[in-house]
C-alpha cells in the first residue's frame, strides 16, 4: 500500500512554502499538481516538486498558502492532470499567468498513453513530464525574444525552388484532391517514382533547370499498408524503393501515430532530408480533438507543417477526400474548411475521365506562384501481378473541365433545401464520428461557415444527435448528445 501523506498539501506547511516561494535552478522549479497520489509520488522521485490535491481541504490549503507567500520568480505551475476547478482556482490568484501552464494533461494523454500507461512505464512518465517542462521554457524564451522589423527594401528576393513546375513547390502546401477510388494514392507513387529515379517530369520545365529533380520521398499513409499496397504499385510503378521511406508502423501496437504536430517530425526530417513529403489523407494527421470544418483549428495545424517544410526545404502534398455534394463547384468539394484550400500555394484535383473509364485527369484549380498548368492525362497499367500509373499522352482532354471529370452538375457554389440538408448530414456525420457530445454554439459556427441555414443543419442534426441541455451550477450550456 503506498503511502501517500508526505505528498499532501495539509501535512506540512514548510514544505508547501518551500515548493512554491524557495528560488530552485533545478527540476524542482516545475511544480507540478496531480488528483492522482501514484502520478504524485513518482514524478516527486523523479526529482520534480509535486502537490497533491484530493479534496476541497487541500485545494483551500493551497490557496491560502499561495495567497500569504509570493511564488518564486524561476517557478512555474503545471497541471498535468486534476480537476477543472483545481486549475482555475489556483491559477486565479496567480498574477504573472505566463507562469501557469494550463491544460497540459492534452499535451501528455494522447493515442495510448492513457493513465494506466504512465502508471506502468516510468520513463515515458519522465519524458512526458520533461516535455511539458520544456513547452514552458520554450514559451518564455519565446517571451523574451526581441522583436524584428524588416524593412522590404533589406528584403532579397529568392526564387521559387520548385520539386514540379508548376504544379508542385517546395516549402508550401499542394492539396491534392479527389474522389475515393479514383487514384489519388497511384498518382503519389507514380510522382515518388520518378522522383526517386531523377526522371524528367510532365509539363513546362523552365530553361534555367540543368536536370530534372531527385531525391527521397517520405509517405505518411495511414489507409494503405506499406507491404500490401503501397511497395507493389511503387514497384509497378518503377520506383528505386531505396529513395522512397515511411516512419509509420501501423501493426506495431505501441506505435503513437504521427500528427502535424508531433515533435518527432523535425528530427525525423532532419535524419532523412526528404525532397518530397506525402499525408495522405489530411485528417489521420490533424490530431483527435481536431475538428477539420473549423478554420481556427485547421489553420494553425497547417501553418505548422508548412513551416517545417520551408525550414527543411521539402515539397509538401497533402491528400483529401472530396465531399458528395455534386452540385457545388469543384474547388469547394474538398472535406473539411474552405481554410484548408486558402493555405495551400497549389491545388490538384484528379478526376475521372467522362468517356474513358481507365483514364485519370489531373487538373490544376489553384496556384499562388505561377501560371496554372494544363491537365494531365494518367491511366492505371496492368503489367502481370504489377500495377503502375503512366501517363496518357493519346486521351483527347479538349473541352475537359474538373466539373465534368467530378461528376458535378452545377458550378453554384451555394446550395439550397435538400441540397443544404444532404451537405449539412455529411459534415454532422463527419463530426460526430469521433465526439460524443458537441456544443450548439460550435455546431452553429460550422453551418455559418459552410454557408448551410441553421434550419437546414437542425433538420440534418435530428438523424445523428439530441438537443440537451447540460446545467453547470446555475448555469446552462446546451449540447448535441450523438444517438
Amino acid at each position: 500500500m503506498v503511502n501517500y501523506d508526505c505528498f499532501k498539501v495539509y501535512s506540512s506547511f514548510s514544505r508547501i512554502f518551500d515548493t512554491f516561494h524557495k528560488e530552485h535552478t533545478d527540476r524542482r522549479r516545475f511544480v507540478f499538481i496531480f488528483d492522482e497520489g501514484q502520478f504524485c509520488e513518482d514524478a516527486y522521485c523523479l526529482g520534480f516538486s509535486t502537490i497533491y490535491i484530493s479534496n476541497e481541504k487541500e485545494l483551500k490549503e493551497v490557496i491560502e498558502t499561495l495567497r500569504k507567500i509570493p511564488m518564486s520568480s524561476s517557478n512555474c505551475i503545471i497541471f498535468p492532470c486534476c480537476y477543472k476547478n483545481v486549475n482555475e482556482s489556483i491559477e486565479a490568484i496567480i498574477d504573472d499567468k505566463s507562469r501557469v501552464v494550463r491544460n497540459a494533461w492534452k499535451n501528455i494523454f494522447t493515442g495510448c498513453k492513457t493513465r494506466q500507461f504512465y502508471l506502468c512505464n516510468l520513463e515515458d512518465f519522465d519524458n512526458a513530464l520533461i516535455s511539458l517542462a520544456d513547452k514552458y521554457k520554450s514559451s518564455k524564451d519565446e517571451n523574451t525574444k526581441p522583436i524584428a522589423v524588416h524593412k522590404f527594401s533589406d528584403i532579397e528576393v529568392k526564387s521559387i525552388d520548385w520539386l514540379w513546375y508548376p504544379y508542385i513547390a517546395k516549402g508550401n502546401i499542394t492539396i491534392l484532391y479527389a474522389a475515393p477510388g479514383t487514384g489519388k494514392t497511384f498518382l503519389t507513387c507514380w510522382l515518388a517514382s520518378r522522383l526517386s529515379n531523377g526522371e524528367a517530369l510532365p509539363g513546362t520545365v523552365p530553361e534555367e533547370w540543368e536536370k530534372p529533380p531527385q531525391g527521397v520521398t517520405m509517405f505518411f499513409n495511414a489507409e494503405d499498408p506499406a507491404d500490401r499496397t503501397l511497395k507493389p504499385r511503387l514497384i509497378g510503378c518503377g520506383a528505386d524503393v531505396e529513395s522512397i521511406v515511411t516512419a509509420e508502423e501501423w501493426e506495431n501496437k505501441d506505435f503513437v501515430p504521427y500528427s502535424f504536430t508531433d515533435p518527432r517530425l523535425p528530427k525525423l526530417f532532419e535524419k532523412v532530408k526528404p525532397e518530397l513529403v506525402i499525408f495522405d489523407p489530411m485528417q489521420s494527421y490533424i490530431g483527435p480533438d481536431v475538428d477539420m470544418h473549423r478554420a481556427n483549428q485547421t489553420r494553425p495545424l497547417l501553418a505548422h507543417i508548412n513551416s517545417l517544410a520551408k525550414m527543411y526545404n521539402f515539397a509538401l502534398v497533402i491528400v483529401c477526400h472530396i465531399n458528395k455534394m455534386t452540385n457545388q463547384e469543384i474547388g469547394d468539394r474538398i472535406i473539411g474548411s474552405q481554410d484548408i484550400k486558402g493555405a495551400a500555394r497549389s491545388v490538384l484535383f484528379l478526376g475521372q475521365h467522362p468517356e474513358l473509364s481507365e483514364v485519370k485527369v489531373l487538373f490544376q484549380t489553384k496556384n499562388n506562384l505561377a501560371e496554372w498548368g494544363e491537365p494531365l492525362a494518367f491511366r492505371i497499367d496492368n503489367k502481370g501481378t504489377e500495377t503502375g500509373f503512366v501517363l496518357d499522352n493519346v486521351a483527347d482532354l479538349r473541352d475537359l473541365t474538373p466539373e465534368r471529370c467530378s461528376g458535378s452538375t452545377t458550378g453554384k457554389a451555394r446550395v439550397y433545401g435538400e441540397s443544404q440538408r444532404s451537405m449539412a448530414e455529411e459534415i454532422i456525420e463527419e463530426l460526430f464520428k469521433d465526439r460524443t457530445d458537441i456544443p450548439t454554439d460550435e455546431l452553429k459556427e460550422v453551418s455559418k461557415e459552410h454557408s448551410i441555414s441553421w434550419k437546414e443543419f437542425q433538420k440534418g442534426l435530428g438523424k445523428y444527435a439530441k438537443w440537451k441541455r447540460i446545467c453547470f451550477g446555475n448555469a446552462a450550456k446546451d449540447y448535441y448528445i450523438k444517438r
